[in-house]
């Protein structure tokens, strides 16, 4: 969609401002989804992460418990 939208202020200059103007809001929205996404991985692999850790830490208060 990007492309298409760069393509059309190439041929003509009529209406550059919008053109322009939603270019760059695609853009940005497209970056903006593959940041949360990211975020969202990053996020999931520290939960993993920190389960992992509270799961070491009920085991080791377990054996010395029993």
């Amino acid at each position: 969609m990007i492309i298409i939208v760069a393509k059309a202020v190439q041929y003509g200059c009529k209406n550059v401002y919008q053109s322009m103007s939603r270019a760059i809001t695609l853009w940005l929205d497209l970056g903006s989804d593959i940041a949360a996404k990211n975020m969202k991985e990053r996020l999931n692999n520290d939960a993993k992460e920190t389960l992992k850790h509270q799961t070491q830490a009920l085991t080791q208060i377990h054996s010395e418990v029993s």
